[in-house]
C-alpha cells in the first residue's frame, strides 16, 4: 500500500510540475505577422521606389532582435541597406513599420518584379512576404557628349558638353527641368543650357541640342571625374519623375613617357624616348596651339596605346619590327625640333611651322609611299580626277584651319584652337600623302 501511495504521489507531483512549466511556455510564444507594400505599383527605368514593411506580434511573447532582410533580390535593383533592425516588439505593442529604398538601373528590362522580404526574430519563426513592382520603359532618352574626353592635369581649360533630351513616349511630359551635376573638385559650370529647356516636352518631341560650357579646375592627380545630366519631368497622373545620364572626363599627366616608344625601346630613359618627350614638353606644350592640339591627340593616342604597349612588352619580335617603324618618325621629329628651335623667338609661329613640317613628312612617308606603291600596281587607283578633288578639299581645309587657328590665337579660345590645330595637322598630313603617292607612281612608271 505504501508503495502504491508513493507511486500515486509521485505521479501527481510530476503532472503538477508539467502543468506549471507548460503555462509560461505557451505564454512565451511570439508570432510575427508581415504586410508588405510598395510606394507605387509601377516606376520607370532608373527610378527608385520605397518598400513598406509593416509587422506586428500576434503571439504571446516578446519578439526580440527583429531584423529585415531581402531574399533573392532581382537583378537591376539595388537597396539602400540589405538589413534593417526592428528592435523588440511586445505582444501589446502596436504594429511597427520599416521603409527601405530600392533603386533601379537605367538598363533594367521593363517587366514585373517580385520583391521578397523576410522578418526574423530570436525566438520566433521567420516570416516572409512580397510586393510586386512593375518597371516601365522610360519615356526619356538622354544623350550627354563632351567635346573632349581627356584633359591635362594642372592646366585649366574650357570645353562644352552637348546634351539632348528626347521624349520617346506617346504622351507629353510637363515640368521639364534640367540640372547638370558635376564633380565640383574638378569642374565649374559658368553657364547653363542654351537654349533653355521647354516647360512641356511634346510627345515624340526633343529639346534639341543644349550647350553647357564647363571649365576644368586645378587638380594634381590623374583620374576620371563625372558629369551627370539629371532630367526631371511630370506625367499626366501628377507624379514627378527623374532620369539621368552620366559621362566622364579623364585627367592625364601629359609628361608621362610615350607608352609605345617606352615599350619598344625598353626604358623611358632611352635616347629615342627622351627626344620625343622633350620635344613635346619643352616645345609643343609651351604654346597655346600646341597644348590644345595635344588634348585632341592624347584623347586619341591614349585610347589604344596602353594595349599596344602591353602587347609589345611581352613580344620581342614585334618590338624589333616596331623599332624599324618608329625610326623614321624619330628622324622626322628631330628635324622638326630643329626647325622649332630656329624659329622659337615667335613660339606660336614656330609650333605652326613645326606642325606643318611634321605632319607633311609623316603623311608622305607613312601614307603616301605605301599608297603610291599600291597605286602603281592597281591601275584603277591612278585616277587623276579623284586625286584632284581630294587635293582641293584638303587644301581648302588647310587654309580654313590656319585662318581659324589665327582666330583662336587672337581670342585665346581653347575650343577653336583644339579644332583648328587638328584640322591643320590632318589636312597637311593627307595632302602630303596624296602628293607623295602621285610622285611615287610617276617615278615607278618611268622605270
Amino acid at each position: 500500500m505504501r508503495r502504491q501511495a508513493l507511486t500515486i504521489a509521485s505521479m501527481v507531483i510530476i503532472l503538477t510540475l508539467l502543468q506549471i512549466s507548460a503555462i509560461p511556455l505557451a505564454m512565451a510564444s511570439p508570432k510575427i505577422a508581415v504586410n508588405i507594400s510598395s510606394q507605387y505599383p509601377s516606376i520607370y527605368q532608373g527610378e527608385s521606389v520605397e518598400i513598406y514593411v509593416v509587422f506586428s506580434n500576434v503571439g504571446d511573447g516578446t519578439a526580440s532582435h527583429i531584423t529585415l532582410s531581402l531574399v533573392s533580390l532581382p537583378t537591376g535593383f539595388s537597396p539602400d541597406a540589405l538589413n534593417k533592425d526592428g528592435g523588440n516588439l511586445a505582444p501589446q505593442d502596436p504594429p511597427r513599420s520599416i521603409t527601405f529604398l530600392l533603386q533601379t538601373s537605367s538598363s533594367i528590362s521593363p517587366s514585373s518584379y517580385q520583391i521578397n522580404v523576410q522578418i526574423s526574430a530570436d525566438n520566433a519563426s521567420p516570416q516572409s512576404g512580397s510586393a510586386t513592382v512593375q518597371v516601365l520603359q522610360s519615356p526619356i532618352a538622354i544623350s550627354v557628349k563632351p567635346s573632349i574626353s581627356v584633359v591635362q592635369v594642372d592646366k585649366p581649360q574650357s570645353f562644352y558638353v552637348l546634351a539632348k533630351v528626347d521624349n520617346v513616349g506617346q504622351l507629353p511630359l510637363g515640368d521639364l527641368s534640367l540640372t547638370l551635376n558635376v564633380d565640383t573638385s574638378a569642374f565649374t559650370v559658368p553657364s547653363g543650357p542654351v537654349p533653355p529647356a521647354p516647360a512641356i516636352l511634346a510627345a515624340q518631341g526633343s529639346t534639341g541640342n543644349l550647350n553647357y560650357t564647363l571649365r576644368t579646375l586645378m587638380i594634381s592627380t590623374s583620374g576620371s571625374h563625372n558629369i551627370t545630366l539629371i532630367v526631371g519631368y511630370g506625367t499626366a497622373d501628377g507624379r514627378k519623375h527623374s532620369a539621368s545620364k552620366s559621362t566622364s572626363i579623364g585627367f592625364k599627366q601629359w609628361w608621362e613617357p610615350c607608352l609605345i616608344a617606352t615599350a619598344t625601346y625598353g626604358s623611358e630613359l632611352a635616347p629615342e624616348v627622351q627626344l620625343l618627350r622633350n620635344f613635346r614638353d619643352n616645345s609643343i606644350m609651351k604654346t597655346q596651339a600646341g597644348s590644345n592640339f595635344m588634348v585632341a591627340f592624347n584623347a586619341w593616342y591614349y585610347s589604344f596605346s596602353p594595349y599596344v604597349a602591353n602587347y609589345l612588352v611581352n613580344h620581342w619580335a614585334e618590338r624589333v619590327v616596331m623599332k624599324g617603324v618608329l625610326y623614321p618618325l624619330i628622324g622626322i621629329l628631330y628635324v622638326t625640333s630643329v626647325l622649332y628651335t630656329a624659329s622659337s623667338s615667335v613660339p606660336e609661329l614656330a609650333v605652326l611651322l613645326s606642325g606643318l613640317l611634321a605632319s607633311s613628312l609623316i603623311g608622305a612617308f607613312y601614307l603616301g609611299l605605301p599608297l603610291g606603291l599600291l597605286r602603281a600596281k592597281v591601275r584603277r587607283l591612278r585616277a587623276l580626277r579623284m586625286q584632284n578633288i581630294l587635293e582641293r578639299i584638303f587644301a581648302i581645309s588647310l587654309l580654313v584651319g590656319m585662318a581659324a587657328l589665327a582666330l583662336g590665337e587672337v581670342f585665346s579660345s581653347p575650343i577653336i584652337l583644339l579644332l583648328s590645330s587638328s584640322a591643320v595637322v590632318l589636312s597637311a598630313l593627307f595632302l602630303s600623302a596624296i602628293r607623295a603617292s602621285e610622285m611615287t607612281v610617276k617615278k615607278l612608271q618611268r622605270h
